[in-house]
């Protein structure tokens, strides 16, 4: 809430099964309730949300968090403005607090906040999220296909003590019980886990990797690419995962008409 309050002009947040609109509502901002079941609905009922309330507003940014999560304090309303002056998504570093640290190894990159400037070119595409009842992301598909790391770190308080992880397991376990909803089932192992180390939490030099990483392509600060970009070659994006390879140019038509099957599911490869 105090992210929201610092860093936005409007805030509207989406109620699912909450319990504490009033404090909410303290705030000034606006909510709207959608009681559907998250674990089934979650998609759509955030694609609901964004075409049909937040359009009302008409945005320029779009900042979203889940409410267990906030932005440090070197994110700044200017900050993000400059940012969105040149792209169309913030890919940012989610830190995954854990314990009296947090856990690097599953702390990842991923959108918290995305330009509305394209959305009279996508139309209705505008608006689609990934048709995953779990792990569908907090942004529209097409801002996942512009992952550029920029300057802003996101701490995400839900992970923090042991007995919030092992709710979360309860969770996965009733609507992914097959983990076919998320791309690294380890993560699912990890929550398990009883007391496991954390790693040491530098705020200012996490920040300082953010940004230093600004503008790159992923994966997120604490991996190294897959491959180098290097001259006369093209990025481009797998599409089960977004991994960004870089391909020779002339290799380039004939990746792209390669496909392969992941859990079931046939994809390919997307020029960036």
């Amino acid at each position: 809430l105090e992210s929201f309050k610092r860093l936005t002009d409007k805030t509207v947040i989406l109620l699912n099964n909450a319990t504490q609109q009033e404090l909410i509502e303290s705030y000034g901002f606006d909510t709207v309730v959608d009681d559907r079941e998250w674990g089934k609905h979650q998609w759509k009922i955030k694609q609901d949300f964004i075409k049909n309330v937040v359009s009302r507003y008409r945005p320029y940014i779009t900042i979203c968090l889940d409410m267990d999560e906030e932005f440090t304090e070197s994110t700044t309303r200017e900050s993000l403005i400059e940012w969105f002056s040149k792209e169309h998504t913030a890919y940012c570093y989610i830190v995954n607090l854990w314990g009296d640290g947090y856990n690097k190894q599953y702390s990842f990159g991923n959108v918290r906040a995305w330009s509305w400037a394209p959305k009279d070119k996508m139309t209705e595409q505008f608006y689609e999220f990934e048709q995953k009842p779990v792990h569908c992301g907090l942004a529209p598909k097409w801002a996942y296909g512009m992952r550029r790391h920029a300057p802003f770190v996101v701490l995400h308080h839900g992970l923090k003590d042991e007995k919030d992880r092992m709710k979360r397991v309860k969770r996965y376990e009733k609507y992914d019980k097959a983990q076919t909803h998320i791309s690294n089932p380890d993560y699912y192992e990890e929550l398990k886990k009883p007391n496991s180390k954390a790693d040491v939490l530098n705020v200012k030099q996490i920040e300082e990797r953010a940004i230093e990483e600004a503008g790159k392509l992923s994966p997120p600060p604490h991996i190294q690419p897959l491959v180098p970009k290097q001259k006369n070659t093209v990025l481009v994006k797998r599409q089960h995962d977004g991994m960004v390879i870089t391909v020779e140019k002339d290799r380039l038509q004939n990746q792209l008409q390669q496909t392969y099957h992941y859990k079931g599911q046939k994809y390919g490869f997307e020029l960036i």
